[in-house]
């Protein structure tokens, strides 16, 4: 279909890789670069909202991608202190709020299991290359 176009994506992370799965899914040839080997070896984000797992839905990915996700209670999207071991200034708490437009709701699940859903989905659709 898009045979004649092809795109360079800067960054193997989690919008790189969403980003190389919806331009395969138009046909649209793409090369993906990033500096590490593999998936981050680091926590980082946590969050998923409503309208990315909607995302995830469409590309057949949802499921994957709630299995790695963690309960939503008693956890917190960000708590502030004066340091890591230091006075606990505030907590904003995950919710689970249902939306009237959408049957997705916000997941919990950390950026190491939604890189590895991302980069199994690419690699045996054969949509990018890292």
């Amino acid at each position: 279909m898009n045979a004649d176009r092809s795109v360079a994506i800067v960054g193997g992370g989690p919008c790189g890789l969403m980003m190389a799965l919806l331009l395969a899914r138009t046909g649209i040839r793409c090369v993906v670069f990033e500096k590490r080997s593999g998936i981050s070896t680091h926590p980082k984000a946590m969050g998923v909202s409503r309208r990315t797992a909607e995302l995830y839905e469409q590309l057949g990915l949802l499921e994957p991608i709630r299995n790695g996700s963690l309960a939503g209670e008693g956890r917190f999207l960000s708590i502030w202190s004066k340091s890591l071991v230091g006075e606990e200034l505030g907590r904003v708490p995950f919710a689970h709020v249902p939306g009237e437009f959408t049957p997705c709701t916000g997941l919990h699940c950390p950026q190491t299991w939604t890189e590895k859903v991302l980069l199994d989905a690419g690699d045996s659709r054969a949509a990018c290359r890292s």
